[in-house]
């Protein structure tokens, strides 16, 4: 039986709820952080996150979008195949430990004024956690159980926030007790799916599939690992050419001009690789090109609201002292507005078991911001905002190529929104909002 046609917007609004409840807590922790630890003490911690998230992403192999393409493509049952995910993953703590001991140990990961110890610590536990929590999110979104992954992945900046504050009202906050905080607040959300999952944790190892789910993460992770430098190589020059301060003016822009696209983007990965993964290539074609055309009026309506209230929010939740990020925010919010229509671009290629248009997308976006960059050297804040932005168009062409030459995307359909798109996405949002 077909699934109706607003079934992948309405899977989309509902993971867009959750990532607006996730965006909304972790700005929020990010402003409690920023009050705690200063100008400084932000930079150094939005370094530690910086590298945390991309030796966790790196470090999976892509594993866990192999299994679950895997799982959809073969209608495999998901449950039983956990133990063999969970194995998998604490084979690649091995490799992972590795990177990240040699990497603080050369200087690589070396933020400003944070010691080894805490460095090597914060990253290898967050590694561990997420190796494992992903073993259970890909059984989950095989079975398209979205509504299972929406609730709980509100409850880790929950925990953190309840530790958090009291934290802060009984002691001296330093860096390593803040990242302390946050690792404990992930744990809850482990036992409750290590619960719910206790019959299927048992020793069992299945070859087959980890060969099939392997197989294709690798297939996919050029394209992921590419992906990711291409999307964070802001970050990654500036951890290491910009002082903490200037940082953390960075970051807490990042976290105020990022918050919109990071919920159309969350809510865009765990929807669309699995739903467009099992559907026939017309119904393919018609639910990539519509949210395509949702995501782009979502951006541009999220741009716009962040260059208004940028500079009264700003000054005033994150303090005086971060007045300078209102510039920073207002051009990171004109140069992210293109980040989901990539990551539309990226997850409908891999629908269809493609990873080269990931790996082409990647390298277009790395090389014009690599120009840019070796043009301008960052030397103001505007030329990095149009490298980002420019980079990620570059991509959205690359990766658009591929489909509309197999006749799965129609520029025509699919880059011109409609006025039904905006009252279809007006009707949705108020049927979800809890009026």
């Amino acid at each position: 039986m077909a699934p109706k046609r607003s079934s992948l917007g309405k899977a989309m609004l509902g993971s867009a709820a959750s990532s607006a409840g996730f965006t909304l807590l972790t700005f929020i922790s990010g402003v409690v952080i920023a009050r705690l630890l200063g100008v400084e003490g932000r930079g150094q911690y939005g370094a530690l996150q910086y590298w945390g998230q991309l030796m966790m992403m790196l470090g999976t192999f892509s594993l866990y979008q192999g299994a679950t393409v895997t799982i959809r493509q073969e209608g495999r049952e998901a449950r039983p195949l956990l133990p063999t995910l969970l194995l998998c993953g604490a084979g690649l703590m091995i490799p992972t430990v590795i990177a990240v001991v040699l990497g603080q140990k050369v200087g690589l990961i070396a933020p400003e004024g944070v010691p080894g110890d805490l460095v090597i610590g914060y990253i290898l536990a967050m590694c561990a956690i997420a190796y494992l929590s992903r073993s259970f999110v890909a059984l989950e979104s095989a079975q398209l159980n979205f509504g299972t992954i929406n609730t709980e992945r509100l409850i880790a900046p929950t925990a953190a926030m309840l530790l958090l504050i009291p934290m802060a009202l009984t002691t001296e906050m330093t860096l390593a007790l803040v990242l302390l905080a946050f690792i404990l607040g992930k744990l809850p959300v482990l036992a409750v799916r290590s619960w719910r999952y206790r019959r299927e944790l048992r020793p069992r190892f299945d070859a087959d599939f980890a060969r099939k789910a392997g197989t294709l993460g690798l297939k996919f992770h050029a394209a992921q690992a590419l992906t990711l430098i291409s999307q964070q190589i802001d970050r990654l020059i500036l951890v290491a050419i910009w002082p903490a301060e200037r940082l953390g003016f960075y970051f807490v822009a990042f976290s105020a001009a990022g918050a919109g696209y990071s919920m159309v983007s969350q809510a865009v990965s765990i929807t669309l690789l699995p739903t467009l993964a099992g559907s026939p290539p017309e119904e393919r074609r018609d639910r990539f090109e519509r949210l395509f055309r949702y995501t782009l009026i979502a951006a541009g309506g999220f741009a716009a609201a962040i260059i208004v209230v940028a500079p009264l929010l700003i000054p005033l939740v994150f303090g005086e002292a971060f007045r300078p990020a209102v510039a920073y925010t207002q051009g990171l919010a004109l140069a992210l507005a293109f980040l989901p229509l990539r990551t539309i671009v990226l997850e409908a290629n891999r629908a269809v078991a493609k990873g080269r248009p990931g790996v082409e997308m990647a390298v277009a976006a790395l090389a014009v911001f690599l120009v840019i960059f070796g043009a301008t050297e960052f030397a103001e804040p505007w030329q990095l905002f149009v490298a980002i932005g420019a980079s990620h168009i570059a991509a959205i062409a690359a990766g658009l190529r591929h489909p509309q030459m197999a006749g799965e995307f129609r520029p025509a359909h699919g880059l011109i929104p409609r006025p039904a798109d905006a009252v279809f996405l007006v009707r949705e949002v108020r049927r979800h909002l809890p009026l």
